[in-house]
């Protein structure tokens, strides 16, 4: 138990004893007790100052406290006195219970980082400290294990549980020139992994540094809580002087014991941190709470196709040649490392077509390639060089001439499988969706429609991108989802700007790093609506709880102690209940 919990614990403790002693008659303790109290809360307070340990409002509530409990000691209100300040030391226990139940998500993601790991180093299995693991080293990791390092599977094979970094929550086959991730459990099998980011640059590593750094970048919702506790407790004192004079001293007491904002100051960072933790669990880190606000606010999501809505990869959409020389020409592109030459080839393997090595090959960057296969004379690439003219549309269509003979090969983008259902659930969440992209309207038509989604902007450039971004936010607040590389510039005028794609180049583009992939972004907007949503319950009802203390505590209807214990410590075990409910709903989410 740390110093401050085992401090108000003695504060309670002290409160406890003195009801029990005033219980079974033991009354002339009471005022030695309540100015223990005092003196106790007073000298912590001034030594928290000397060592910095709280904001200057927690100071301020403690002094207020330190001022109530001089009151009912010089008016002889010395059980009140003593009940008080001893709910007032449950309301910080309580909010200590709050901060690390929000923490925890925390300490359950640095629980993915093993604190040793076992290197072959000289030939010897040695067991080092997770800092002591050097880049290159051979990292052995058994069945059960979490793995340290990214890197290179060199030896073995098996299945990772890799949903920390995907948020896929099956396991995944991997084997020798697999790259793994740290933080993913060997479910079966064993590796031995060489180490290519250690420490701090590992994937866990910096997933937990960023939300550390995130966790205090405040969303307008926190701001406000911060400006209006500045001003919270001078109205009440200020309520009190007029209650003390027109109600009296007991009405002015129950005022200022019930203002203490703990329930105010605890909800808003707390509830923070909750979503924070839960969303790096599942691959999804947020720029501080700003863009989880943000998120929830989000009306028309406006996705990049090429790399987001697709694959980012071409495929073979439609074969119009004979087999035999559809397989010739993929022989040809064999001698081709263009991404089309490897699309051909792909889909004749996938055919099951035997491939021959081809002869005299002559390729012309950005035109075509020729060259004899078994023989046969094979051209193939944009029509002016095999001498055609162009009559095709497509994403990509590539002419060939096979013996003479003309026929042609349309590609396109292979659309992520996820995809369509993340369209849908976006729309049954009331979301407009929009794709943007740089490809031709007629190949864009068909993907967009695949997908369910009837607004598509096509040949756009990045500015087109930029401008398409700002008509939309004259309709409502806007998400950009894009690879955070090519669409940065849209991502930076969005709303909201979510990035997909590897750690590096998401989280530095946008407010959002979808490090899972889109299947995570419904998740996203569900999960920031349950949070804004708890953040301003949790407001309203602690607002309620105290003014229905205060208001039954200066009529006399409750004690002075029962005024504190429902206006702070029923606060307090509210926005418990709340944040554990709030994980519970945002990790079913999606």
């Amino acid at each position: 138990m740390e110093l401050e919990d085992l401090f108000w614990a003695s504060v309670l403790i002290a409160s406890l004893t003195s009801v029990i002693l005033h219980i079974t008659g033991i009354e002339g303790l009471d005022s030695l007790l309540l100015l223990l109290l005092v003196v106790m809360i007073s000298s912590y307070t001034v030594w928290e100052v000397l060592h910095e340990r709280k904001a200057e409002i927690e100071h301020a509530v403690n002094l207020l406290m330190v001022g109530v409990g001089a009151l009912t000691y010089w008016l002889d209100l010395h059980l009140e006195g003593i009940l008080l300040l001893g709910m007032f030391g449950l309301a910080e226990i309580l909010e200590h219970v709050a901060m690390k139940r929000a923490e925890s998500g925390l300490k359950e993601l640095m629980e993915y980082l093993p604190r040793k790991a076992k290197v072959e180093r000289d030939g010897s299995l040695l067991e080092v400290e997770f800092d002591s693991i050097r880049r290159g080293d051979l990292v052995v990791v058994a069945r059960g294990e979490r793995i340290p390092v990214d890197g290179l599977v060199v030896r073995g094979r098996g299945h990772l549980d890799q949903s920390v970094v995907t948020g896929e929550p099956l396991p995944v086959r991997v084997e020798v020139g697999s790259y793994v991730h740290s933080g993913s459990l060997l479910v079966e099998g064993s590796l031995v992994i060489r180490a290519l980011k250690v420490g701090r640059e590992a994937f866990i590593s910096r997933i937990l540094a960023m939300v550390e750094e995130f966790r205090e970048r405040k969303s307008s919702g926190e701001r406000l809580v911060q400006r209006f506790s500045k001003y919270y407790l001078p109205s009440m004192l200020a309520l009190s002087a007029l209650a003390w004079a027109f109600l009296g001293v007991r009405a002015a007491i129950v005022l200022v014991a019930v203002a203490c904002p703990s329930a105010f100051l605890v909800a808003a960072p707390a509830t923070t941190l909750t979503s924070l933790a839960v969303a790096a669990r599942r691959g999804v880190l947020f720029k501080g709470s700003a863009p989880v606000e943000m998120a929830a606010k989000v009306r028309i999501v406006a996705i990049d196709k090429t790399g987001t809505l697709t694959l980012g990869r071409l495929v073979v959409r439609e074969l119009h040649m004979d087999v035999e020389d559809f397989r010739l020409l993929a022989s040809l592109e064999l001698a081709s490392q263009h991404p089309v030459a490897r699309a051909l080839v792909e889909e004749a393997k996938r055919m099951g077509l035997k491939l021959s090595i081809p002869e005299e090959v002559e390729e012309v960057p950005g035109e075509g390639i020729r060259g004899l296969v078994e023989g046969a004379k094979v051209v193939a690439g944009r029509a002016s060089f095999v001498g055609v003219e162009e009559a095709m549309s497509g994403s990509v269509v590539v002419h060939a001439s096979v013996r003479g003979k003309y026929g042609y090969v349309s590609l396109g983008d292979e659309v992520n499988p996820m995809a369509r259902e993340v369209v849908e659930q976006l729309k049954e969440m009331g979301l407009r969706v929009a794709m943007l992209t740089g490809d031709r309207e007629e190949s864009a038509r068909p993907v967009a429609e695949g997908l369910g989604i009837h607004e598509l902007y096509a040949d756009l450039s990045p500015e087109g991108k930029v401008e398409i971004v700002r008509r939309l936010k004259e309709f409502g607040y806007v998400a950009m989802v894009g690879d955070g590389i090519n669409d940065a510039p849209a991502l930076a005028a969005a709303d909201l700007g979510v990035a997909v794609g590897s750690l590096e180049a998401s989280i530095e583009a946008g407010d959002v790093a979808l490090v899972s992939g889109i299947p995570s972004l419904p998740w996203l907007f569900r999960a920031s609506r349950s949070v804004v949503s708890t953040f301003w319950s949790n407001m309203a009802l602690v607002g309620i709880f105290k003014a229905v203390a205060a208001l039954l505590g200066v009529i006399g209807y409750i004690p002075l102690w029962a005024a504190v214990a429902l206006g702070d410590d029923g606060g307090l075990l509210l926005v418990m209940v709340n944040l554990v409910g709030l994980a519970r709903e945002i990790l079913r989410e999606g």
